[in-house]
């Protein structure tokens, strides 16, 4: 018995290796498959006729490698065809020149590097093509005509009939032209000839005011200055395009928005109101050879900017005003004002002057002459943000009026006021300190001391000078 087993297990063994391994590689694995199927048949006959008592372990053993190698089959076949669409796609990218944006399952590009695009005619969305017009950024259109919609952006777009017809540097200098030097990188001017003023790159003429407003919606008119001063213009540029002179604009989009005014002012001795009630209007900049030589009234001249953020002036002439009320009143947006180069020899009336300003929280006044001066009252009236005031410098022999001049100042705890002396009887200092922080210190003249002491609150430190 033992010597037909061994015998039928020899004719098995001999079976799996007489079956070898063919050329075709296809015909291998059918015939390796039959033979898996021969032996597992073969397998079950000998455990049949020799009873075994382990034939269930056996057969259950047999069909779990067949599973696995089955699977292991499987399993190779996806990888190999996995590995061969990754070579494909890899392919089809490096076909598509200039293309920054490539999908992988739709195999088309999405989008295309600076200088090209992806024509509208183009379905199947595999040809990036260059721009017709010489460094530009942005372009669309058909396989045979496109427009561009962009430059490179140091350069500056040439328009003929609102297209983009060629992407120059823009910037030239020389003794002909407004700009002296150029910044060839920023592709703008780094300083400009006689008669002209450099602000943001650009040569602008004398006699110029910057403004920036900010409009909140497209198609919105905004109020750009007092209607009355449009007779004085004599130039005006919004968004570096030359317009006709006007006291109000309608932008055609929201945002920020540059305007140059080139003004004549020779023929007028106010500024009375200017910018008045310009609510839209968030920095201000005079060239530093604006002229306000012939210029005696300032008064309100910033009133109700309430938007207002910066205000630069440079050698703003103040020599010959006599009227400063108002003039920065209601801007309570600005926290700081710098007014060290005024001159106010001349100044007669501070009235006002910064009353309303809730968010100013510094200012230097420090050369202020206030010789002349007749009334302050109001002066920082309601300036909630100011903690401290320095008018050391201030000479007072002439003020009539200081009722409310720090009126409602929260936030003041303190104020140098060591240089006032007035010997008149009928000064009126009514509420001149009303309403301001719980404690703090003053500074005080000891001939002035009598005229406010009623006024000092009661908290308050006193160091008399």
């Amino acid at each position: 018995m033992k010597d037909n087993n061994q015998k039928k297990y020899s004719s098995y063994t001999t079976f799996d290796v007489s079956v070898g391994g063919t050329k075709d590689e296809k015909e291998y694995e059918e015939n390796n498959k039959l033979l898996k199927v021969a032996q597992i048949d073969d397998i079950k006959k000998y455990i049949q006729n020799n009873n075994c008592p382990t034939k269930k372990i056996l057969f259950i053993i047999i069909i779990i490698s067949l599973l696995i190698i089955i699977i292991s089959i499987i399993l190779s076949l996806a990888l190999k065809k996995e590995k061969n669409n990754s070579n494909d796609n890899g392919n089809e990218i490096k076909e598509i020149e200039n293309c920054l944006n490539y999908d992988k399952i739709k195999n088309e590009c999405l989008s295309c590097a600076s200088g090209y695009y992806l024509p509208n005619d183009d379905t199947q969305k595999r040809n990036c093509l260059k721009c017709s017009v010489d460094n530009c950024d942005k372009c669309s259109g058909s396989k045979t005509n496109n427009i561009c919609t962009q430059c490179i952006s140091y350069l500056t777009p040439i328009y003929q009939n609102n297209e983009i017809i060629s992407c120059k540097y823009t910037c030239e200098e020389g003794e002909n032209e407004k700009c002296k030097t150029c910044d060839k990188i920023k592709n703008m001017c780094s300083s400009c000839n006689a008669g002209y003023n450099l602000i943001d790159g650009k040569c602008i003429l004398n006699n110029s005011i910057q403004l920036v407003f900010h409009s909140e919606n497209s198609n919105e008119k905004i109020k750009i200055i007092n209607p009355i001063f449009e007779q004085y213009i004599i130039g005006m540029q919004i968004n570096n395009e030359n317009i006709k002179p006007c006291s109000e604009y309608v932008f055609p989009s929201d945002g920020n928005h540059i305007i140059y005014l080139l003004m004549n002012i020779t023929n007028t001795n106010t500024l009375n109101k200017i910018f008045y009630e310009i609510d839209k209007l968030t920095s201000i900049t005079f060239s530093d050879s604006f002229d306000t030589k012939n210029i005696e009234d300032m008064s309100y001249m910033f009133y109700g900017c309430a938007s207002l953020t910066s205000i630069n002036f440079f050698n703003f002439n103040t020599k010959n005003v006599k009227y400063m009320m108002g003039m920065f009143s209601l801007c309570s947006s600005l926290t700081s004002i710098d007014l060290h180069n005024f001159n106010t020899e001349s100044v007669l009336s501070m009235g006002g002057m910064f009353s309303y300003c809730h968010s100013l929280k510094s200012i230097n006044i420090t050369n202020f002459n206030t010789e002349r001066v007749v009334y302050m009252s109001y002066l920082f009236q309601n300036c909630y943000s100011l903690t401290s005031i320095d008018l050391s410098n201030f000479v007072t022999l002439s003020v009539e009026n200081m009722n409310n001049m720090f009126h409602n100042c929260t936030s003041l705890n303190y104020l140098d006021i060591s240089s006032f002396i007035n010997y008149s009887y009928d000064l009126n200092v009514d509420c001149i300190l009303c309403n301001v922080s719980n404690s703090g210190l003053i500074k005080v003249n000891k001939d002035f001391i009598d005229k406010i002491k009623n006024e000092i609150p009661k908290s308050w430190n006193v160091s008399i000078f």
